[in-house]
């Protein structure tokens, strides 16, 4: 729409209706940055403005995921806001709307001739582009996380099993033959401490 409403041949009327577009599209992306929500939180800053008319710009938003079973084991995203005023496009349609109006068709050529507009269009869309990668990035980071931690859960889980779910009949098995063993070795113990009592009666006798 910038390089559309930057051709000297639309009349005014034309340049007008491209302004009137462009503040709905930035109306529709302070609606988006203002509704945007996961579970109550605002994503896009807490204080979203609203509105073509909107200028106040808003605040970033930050949440904090524990990751870990210990308190300091905890990781931050932040996550930039995306109203109009903070992407800077507030200016630009106001600016495009005003000289659209007043019929400065030569001003408003100039405009974006001269890469002001445009300059903070692409500005803009790097913004978005940042903050994109940046919100990939995080989710990859948080994604191996969950990994590593249900690998974690996983192994925690067997050794607890292991601990704590005998196989009984394996053990009643191993219980009974280790009672036979240990009654033979005291029958044998027995045994041996009677042959000593055996010997010496012998020698009694014989004397």
């Amino acid at each position: 729409l910038s390089l559309q409403a930057s051709n000297g041949t639309l009349q005014s009327e034309d340049r007008q209706e491209i302004a009137l577009e462009m503040n709905t599209l930035v109306s529709n992306i302070n609606a988006i940055s203002k509704n945007t929500k996961f579970n109550g939180s605002v994503l896009f800053g807490s204080g979203a403005a609203s509105g073509s008319g909107a200028s106040a710009a808003a605040t970033s938003t930050s949440f904090q995921f524990q990751v870990g079973a210990n308190s300091g084991e905890t990781t931050s995203v932040t996550i930039q806001s995306m109203d109009s005023s903070s992407l800077g496009l507030y200016s630009v349609a106001s600016q495009v709307a005003s000289l659209a109006t007043s019929g400065k068709l030569t001003a408003f050529a100039a405009s974006f001739a001269g890469t002001t507009a445009l300059g903070k269009l692409d500005a803009a869309i790097k913004k978005v582009s940042d903050q994109r990668a940046q919100l990939g990035a995080a989710q990859n980071g948080l994604s191996h996380t969950v990994n590593s931690l249900e690998a974690t859960t996983t192994n925690l889980s067997a050794a607890n099993s292991r601990i704590k779910d005998v196989d009984m009949a394996q053990e009643m098995t191993s219980y009974t033959s280790s009672n036979i063993l240990l009654q033979a070795a005291t029958s044998m113990l027995s045994q041996a401490n009677s042959m000593p009592q055996s010997v010496l009666t012998l020698l009694q006798n014989i004397g």
